[in-house]
């Protein structure tokens, strides 16, 4: 049996955003179980995996993984959840100690990018997630954040070939955009590797079809398959010089919230995904059969379970509360964090917005 103790620092090192995600794919998928004995048995596999996962994790550290001297690739990769399945993939396959990690742990997804280079743009970010965000944001762990990657980059050998990691949605591909912009000055050799579309290519069957919405959700075993395979595509300078071009662009826009449709990254309004919450509010009252209040977080699991964009728990309960002060929802407790306070729909909705429903 698994010592409690190694559990209980597993789980301790998560993120608090890290820890929610995997929280709200856990109950999505023990509510989806409830009627199917296939998804029953997919639920246990997945809750004995993420145990392994985490445990690993916790035993073979972090610091390790720091580009150094001795560093022939080095991977760029977004959020903490994603790197460390690819520790893991990586000590796998023996290969720790010549790969080493950055992590970019921005949510690029949602808040304001505007000059996000500058002191200027760190700060108005910082001050968007206080005022909107439910977590403990500080101004000074973006600017941690901020030098932490820098120097990270210049640890990296000129010999290494750095590995930008992405998936398709607005998080991830505005976070590999941001890279590019980030080693635009360097020569190193660069190459892309397309997390979530390789692992298509690789285990999609007619009768067995994964959809990964981001790279986060893939497993360990699966991202070894991804690196053995080799698929990466060479980013020649003119390639990585557009990339940087379109972060600068990006930095220059003043949306909060951004999604990733027909293979580019479109800023969208902040109520965006409000008829969506809506929508999912009414349908968990059709399934309830009744009216009465139901948790925050069961509606933000949902919500996020059938989404097809990657945007967070954070963004979405933002805007659930939105609508709870404009009205449209009913609350029943205090919304200091989602697990305190439930809502409800008065009466069924209707669409008033353009958004991920049409």
């Amino acid at each position: 049996m698994m010592n409690l103790d190694r559990l209980k620092e597993a789980i301790s090192q998560l993120s608090p955003d890290e820890a929610r995600t995997h929280m709200l794919h856990l109950l999505l998928k023990a509510e989806m179980a409830k009627d199917n004995p296939q998804s029953k048995d997919q639920l246990v596999e997945d809750m004995m995996n993420l145990q392994e996962q985490l445990v690993n994790r916790a035993q073979y550290g972090v610091s390790s993984w720091e580009p150094d001297s001795s560093s022939r690739y080095v991977h760029i990769v977004c959020g903490d959840s994603f790197a460390g399945s690819l520790k893991l993939a990586l000590r796998k396959l023996g290969l720790e100690a010549e790969h080493k990690i950055i992590v970019l742990r921005e949510h690029y997804a949602m808040g304001p990018l505007w000059r996000l280079h500058e002191a200027v743009g760190l700060a108005r970010r910082g001050e968007w997630l206080r005022d909107h965000i439910n977590d403990e944001y500080d101004d000074r762990d973006l600017y941690d954040r901020a030098e932490q990657v820098t120097r990270q980059l210049a640890a990296i050998p000129h010999d290494a070939s750095i590995m930008l990691w992405s998936s398709g949605n607005a998080y991830e591909q505005t976070g590999l955009r941001h890279a590019a912009y980030l080693i635009k000055d360097m020569t190193q050799a660069c190459y892309a590797i397309a997390a979530a579309e390789t692992c298509y290519e690789l285990f999609n069957r007619p009768d067995l079809s994964i959809r990964y919405v981001h790279s986060g959700e893939i497993p360990d075993d699966k991202l070894a398959e991804v690196w053995k395979a080799g698929v990466r595509q060479q980013l020649d300078a003119a390639r990585r010089s557009e990339l940087a071009r379109e972060w600068l662009e990006l930095e220059q826009t003043e949306e909060v919230l951004r999604i990733w449709e027909q293979e580019t990254i479109q800023s969208v309004p902040d109520h965006y995904y409000d008829d969506y919450l809506m929508a999912t509010v009414e349908q968990l009252h059709r399934e309830r059969g009744n009216r009465e209040f139901m948790k925050a977080a069961r509606v933000i699991g949902q919500a996020l379970g059938y989404c097809e964009q990657y945007v967070g728990d954070s963004f979405l309960e933002y805007r659930l509360r939105e609508l709870i002060y404009r009205g449209k929802l009913h609350i029943k407790g205090v919304p200091r964090a989602m697990r305190y306070y439930s809502v409800r729909s008065p009466a069924a909705y209707a669409p008033e917005a353009k958004g991920p429903l049409e």
